[in-house]
């Protein structure tokens, strides 16, 4: 155990430094001079948690190059991780106030509260500067640099769940598989893109390692239950603390627990005490649920809307092309159903529990999300499926399960090199596309009539082309700009296409997954478009 242990940390320190390098992306735009200069409002804490252009209190201004270059500074490439920092500046009064509520629900206190500390700590240390929002849109650098530590953390914590997922096949006699599954833990296309993001799904891999790992030193006997046993209660509890999704885990997690009750491992009280626990904990990193529950259950109804149906056979298939294909990668979804096949013509009740364990969750998810089947990213859902896969491989092949999983990591490693590169080339003036669509617009579209945009400009909305000088969103615009997004939906526009910048590395005949990071814009234009003068 003592090699593989060093080549697995060797391995998961050598992924953390170049994810560390490539989740410094999205700042090259602050240098532009439209967004370095000029003035910008000047921000407030107004606005309702339900309302993205209100989230840092913008509300009540009218749209505009201030407005816009206060969104440019101030905000990341990412539309979501905004919210941590808005979530931080109400957590603050409300602490003043005796409150520990952040006012903004769709991240758990378990991902928050640590978040908070994180970032509190590095201040300290000198690392970052916090400040308020008035400081922190005036100097946008600093921003950025509390985006990358915020990244680092979230880092941090699913290459520490790697571990675990490695520690948890090594208690159960199988650690080079545990290196593998390990590695594909932190490396699948998804994983490449939710580590680099301050989003708590992957930063809740940390604990649902610890509750796996827990559970499988029960399972090799070797272990008196009881401290493990609350182990595994705390794991589950900060995990689905940090993020309600992982309640599928926990489902799994107990039905792990009902097997170990029957073997004699743990005792029958066990099946209350860890569900208990887990709960406990929960409520403990989740107070503000109980603090503003009018408010929670707002939030909540406003998200759940999204998803105001659910999915029959074809949208589950088509989550399965959609999302698990670009997310978890093609390698692993074929050796999941080369064991399934396997473990149905072989029955075992070991293996058809495990089978149930992988295709409940992933079966759950399609239905659940059938509303939205074109997204892409609803693997980011299903953050510690990865060892489940690779326990039912390694029941189902035995001793073949390592070659298989190593063949695997290999095709995976292959399909997430576009992730890779999409980082690093965001802030490349010659392979950025958002820098080359801004450049372009700015040569080409005439200053009247202009360009159209969605209405609220944003980094992750539109390049930033120099809204100071063009007209924006007039009617009789000559041009229109669209940033593609999560979707697999078609980038059509009635107008001819003028300029396209895409990615420049991409899998033909695969869904994208770039999201937030490079993603492909074009700009279509009226027929009659003639270019500026000068260009």
């Amino acid at each position: 155990m003592r090699t593989s242990l060093a080549v697995v940390l060797v391995a998961l320190s050598v992924v953390g430094a170049v994810l560390f390098l490539a989740a410094d992306f999205g700042h090259r735009i602050n240098d532009l001079p439209v967004v370095a200069e000029g003035p910008s409002p000047r921000p407030d804490m107004s606005g309702s948690a339900l309302e993205r252009d209100s989230l840092v209190g913008q509300a009540a201004h009218a749209e505009g190059p201030e407005r816009w270059r206060f969104r440019y500074r101030l905000y990341s490439v990412h539309s979501d991780e905004i919210v941590n920092f808005v979530a931080f500046a109400r957590l603050k009064r409300g602490l003043a106030e005796g409150r520990p509520d952040p006012g903004i629900y769709q991240y758990g206190g378990a991902y928050l509260y640590p978040m908070a500390a994180w970032l509190v700590g590095l201040d300290r240390l000198g690392l970052v500067e916090i400040g308020g929002l008035t400081e922190l849109v005036d100097d946008p650098q600093r921003m950025d640099r509390l985006y990358l530590a915020g990244r680092t953390l979230v880092l941090l914590a699913a290459l520490s769940g790697g571990l675990f997922v490695y520690l948890g096949f090594s208690a159960l006699g199988r650690p080079w598989l545990g290196g593998v599954v390990a590695l594909l833990q932190v490396l699948t296309p998804m994983a490449l893109l939710a580590e680099t993001t301050m989003k708590p799904h992957w930063y809740a891999t940390l604990w649902a390692g610890l509750a796996f790992f827990a559970l499988a030193r029960l399972w090799a006997g070797t272990a008196r239950p009881w401290p493990w046993l609350g182990a595994a209660a705390l794991g589950t509890g900060l995990a689905v603390g940090a993020t309600l999704p992982l309640g599928a885990m926990a489902v799994v997690l107990w039905g792990f627990l009902v097997a170990l009750a029957v073997r004699r491992a743990v005792p029958w009280v066990a099946l209350l005490a860890v569900p208990v626990g887990a709960l406990l904990v929960f409520a403990a990193t989740n107070p503000f649920l109980f603090l503003n529950h009018a408010a929670r259950t707002a939030e909540q109804g406003a998200a759940l809307g999204f998803y105001d149906r659910l999915g029959g056979p074809a949208e589950v298939l088509a989550f399965f092309w959609n999302s698990l294909v670009p997310g978890l990668g093609l390698g692993l979804l074929v050796a999941l159903g080369l064991a399934t096949v396997v473990a149905l013509a072989r029955p075992e009740r070991a293996r058809l529990l495990l089978l149930a364990a992988v295709w409940g969750p992933l079966l759950a998810m399609g239905v659940l999300t059938g509303a939205l089947v074109e997204w892409t990213q609803h693997a980011r859902y299903l953050p510690f499926i990865v060892p489940l896969i690779g326990l039912l491989l390694a029941a189902v092949l035995g001793r073949r399960a390592l070659p298989v999983a190593g063949a695997v990591l290999v095709l995976t490693l292959v399909q997430s090199v576009p992730q890779m590169v999409a980082r690093f080339d965001e802030d490349s003036p010659r392979h950025g596309t958002r820098l080359a669509a801004a450049a372009w617009i700015d040569t080409q579209v005439p200053a009247e009539p202009g360009i159209c945009a969605p209405s609220h400009l944003a980094p992750f909305q539109a390049p930033p082309f120099d809204f100071a000088r063009l007209a924006v969103n007039r009617p009789d615009c000559a041009c229109r700009v669209r940033v593609a997004g999560s979707t697999v939906r078609p980038h059509d526009d009635p107008w001819p296409l003028a300029a396209e910048f895409a990615p420049r590395l991409r899998l033909p005949g695969l869904p994208p997954l770039y999201d937030h990071v490079n993603p492909r814009i074009t700009v279509h234009c009226r027929p009659d478009f003639r270019p500026a003068a000068g260009s």
